[in-house]
């Protein structure tokens, strides 16, 4: 958790606060290192940490899938700027698709979502049907 807490690559910081998570980062994955060798030997104090850092860059391209996702939902009219989900994002203009997936799928799925939209555009706002319950 604390490695997660101290990761800090996708935030605009000062050099100060990104000196101090780099030294806690450090200290998190040292102290870690000497709990594992004295426990479960290097090698498998090594495979836990990996499996880690797999796991955080897990959570983080779930985080980056999420806002991403809520943006498309918001350009096909789903929701809107007000709504609470998508104010709990933080929204930048810019969708972040630097992984080399992102960078070959995403675009070529927002063109096909944006034809599909141009084709069938929503109806207006007063004709949406709302279920009542």
């Amino acid at each position: 958790m604390a490695i997660a807490f101290w990761s800090v690559e996708n935030v605009e910081l000062s050099e100060i606060l990104l000196a101090l998570a780099d030294r806690y980062r450090e200290e998190i994955i040292s102290e870690l290192t000497a709990r594992y060798k004295e426990s479960v030997g290097v090698e498998q104090g090594t495979i836990r940490i990996g499996q880690l850092y797999r796991l955080l860059q897990g959570i983080k391209k779930c985080e980056m899938n999420m806002k991403w996702e809520y943006e498309v939902y918001r350009m096909l009219n789903v929701f809107d700027e007000k709504t609470f989900m998508y104010s709990m994002q933080l929204h930048r203009a810019d969708i972040e698709l630097h992984r080399a997936d992102n960078i070959i799928f995403r675009p070529l799925f927002l063109v096909i979502i944006l034809i599909e939209q141009a084709r069938n555009p929503p109806p207006p706002p007063f004709v949406r049907l709302r279920v009542i319950p």
